[in-house]
């Protein structure tokens, strides 16, 4: 057997592993790289084989870095299954679209006053800015790769010929991510997908396997303890009033899929409880039409969030959340004050939260407050960073509002989540442990850390390095 890692090594994002086991070939996700204009370009690269030669994917989740260049496999010739729970099915029909439709829109801006001359150009012949590298894909392509999909449940093992088997399990990252535990002939290993921090406020908490010969783990917050969560949900409100108060907005970039619906829980419990008449507008179409997935796969949430969605009398729906779909709505905001405003995308590197940011940044009454990851190299990353001032679709902003970041809601486990999940594992078994899908400082502090438990053998990857395994 071999595994070949083809993103997430040494980086966060990219995730994609390719796996040769006999007569077999696939990969375990294909996602996108997200950060700085060098890694990004390697979106544009030819795959390191031959997509027509793959036989199935396994996908653990629905987020780009895991998902987002599936339309390219399957435009380059790939025509087997794509595996994945129900929740992801349906998300990465959001995901992928909303992907094809931001890279169009992107490479139209480019055109500037020529636009429509692009328009009636890109109708006769996509392939031609394929090839050019100026997009990964079409939406045609990503209506085509939707239609691979197959959904599978948790907790069910599954068979793909005589030697392979895989059970999806609940990763707790976000709704309907998975981690697969896959047997291939007598060996046995677990891929971790991305892994939630324990008691999120949605999801289930994250599955423990204890038996593995190989394990990929995730390392996001390899090296770093998050903020006690209902700190975080007391620190999120008090933000929000301090803010109000002296008349700004609170400007939140926030990931369409999990985050923005947690956001939405959290501030629809604190007016059932306490009363909280602030006005909350959610503006990304994106979100609008996750948060129905969300609604649609209340049987997946954790008890407590059950539970409130019959005492509440429905799951994100509250008097004072205002839903934003078109965008005239959307400039129209740059007229309030004293406003929640919830918007895409969680890293600011598109979407209508550039809007926002450019009209808020200079209010130094306004609070931009993230509430999530932010890669190297993103827009997020140099705003929460210290930038005195970014550049946003060509326009220089000063940054003069107040900056806050609140680490307890982030999706991914910490250190101490990610120590208790890989102590879990029989370490007369396992014979290796692959750090992957983080920084190499939050690497090497969690490969020190698992030093202090255990002589097992923990390896960090390089991209693109290729195991043998016997």
């Amino acid at each position: 057997m071999k595994i070949k890692f083809l993103g997430a090594a040494g980086t966060v994002t990219g995730s994609s592993y390719l796996v040769e086991y006999k007569d077999k070939k696939f990969i375990v996700d294909c996602g996108m790289f997200q950060g700085d204009d060098e890694l990004e370009e390697r979106n544009k690269m030819k795959f390191d084989f031959n997509p027509s030669e793959i036989d199935f994917v396994f996908l653990t989740h629905a987020h780009l870095d895991h998902a987002g260049l599936l339309p390219k496999l399957v435009r380059n010739g790939f025509r087997g299954l794509i595996f994945a729970t129900y929740p992801t099915k349906d998300l990465s029909e959001i995901m992928l679209l909303d992907s094809a439709k931001v890279q169009y829109e992107n490479l139209r801006k480019q055109f500037g006053k020529n636009r429509k001359s692009f328009e009636k150009s890109f109708k006769k012949n996509k392939d031609q800015y394929i090839s050019e590298k100026q997009l990964i894909y079409t939406t045609q392509d990503s209506i085509k790769t939707l239609a691979r999909f197959r959904g599978v449940s948790y907790d069910k093992e599954y068979t793909i010929g005589d030697d392979v088997r895989y059970v999806y399990r609940e990763a707790g990252h976000i709704l309907g991510s998975a981690l697969i535990e896959l047997y291939l002939g007598d060996e046995k290993v677990v891929f971790s997908g991305d892994l939630g921090h324990k008691n999120k406020f949605l999801t289930n908490n994250t599955y423990y396997p204890t038996e593995a010969d190989y394990v990929l783990v995730e390392s996001t917050y390899g090296n770093r303890l998050h903020q006690d969560i209902k700190e975080s949900e007391k620190q999120f409100f008090d933000i929000i009033d301090e803010t109000i108060n002296a008349g700004g907005n609170v400007v939140i970039p926030s990931f369409a899929v999990e985050r923005t619906q947690e956001l939405l829980y959290l501030t629809q419990r604190k007016k059932i409880n306490e009363g909280f008449d602030y006005p909350v507008y959610m503006d990304s179409p994106m979100a609008l039409k996750a948060t129905d997935v969300f609604s649609n796969y209340i049987n997946y949430f954790n008890p407590n969030i059950q539970e409130f969605n019959k005492t509440s009398g429905g799951l994100f729906e509250f008097e004072n959340l205002n839903l934003i779909s078109d965008y005239r709505d959307s400039i129209s905001l740059k007229r309030r004050k004293g406003a929640i405003i919830i918007a895409g995308s969680g890293m600011c590197t598109g979407g209508r939260i550039l809007y926002h940011l450019k009209n808020n940044l200079s209010d130094p009454k306004t609070t931009i407050l993230f509430v999530g990851y932010q890669a190297d190299g993103t827009l997020g990353r140099k705003i929460l960073d210290g930038d005195p001032e970014v550049e946003i679709d060509s326009t220089v902003c000063k940054v003069r509002s107040n900056i806050k970041y609140i680490t307890g809601f982030s999706a991914h486990a910490d250190q101490s989540d990610l120590v208790s999940w890989i102590n879990a594992f029989d370490k007369t078994r396992l014979k290796n442990l692959f750090l992957v899908h983080g920084e190499l400082d939050q690497q090497l502090g969690l490969k020190a850390e698992i030093a202090k438990r255990s002589d097992i053998k923990v390896t960090i990857p390089s991209w693109k390095e290729e195991f043998i395994i016997d």
